[in-house]
């Protein structure tokens, strides 16, 4: 009796870590949504600090900073939280006075976005 006991403890416990192994790879956490390269209308990469967002409609689902030279930028976040539509909106900001966006971004959930952004406008 006391072997099965054992046993059985064991089984229990092997099945509740496997659960939640499962359940934890089926949420993946911060997955890139949105890659590209924040650049100026000449080709030249904006500079480090410039803020890049994602809104979907209005709403603000996203935002990183550049933090090389070379203005590659990536927005990380859950992919719930980041449906599939056509209404995402990239904007970004230098910080000394040159502002870009790209209108109407297509994205579909579970994948990553790649698309630039040109900030050609003075402020």
């Amino acid at each position: 009796m006391k072997r099965f006991l054992i046993l059985f403890v064991a089984i229990l416990t092997v099945t509740a870590l496997a659960a939640n192994v499962f359940e934890s790879e089926a949420q993946p956490l911060n997955n890139n949504q949105f890659v590209g390269i924040a650049k100026y209308s000449n080709g030249n990469p904006a500079p480090l600090g410039t803020v890049v967002k994602a809104y979907f409609g209005s709403t603000l689902k996203g935002q990183t900073t550049v933090n090389g030279y070379d203005g590659y930028y990536q927005i990380q976040g859950d992919d719930q939280d980041f449906p599939t539509g056509s209404s995402y909106d990239l904007f970004a900001d230098d910080g000394v006075g040159m502002l870009g966006w790209e209108n109407n971004v297509s994205h579909t959930i579970s994948t990553t976005t790649e698309r630039d952004v040109v900030l050609d406008t003075a402020y």
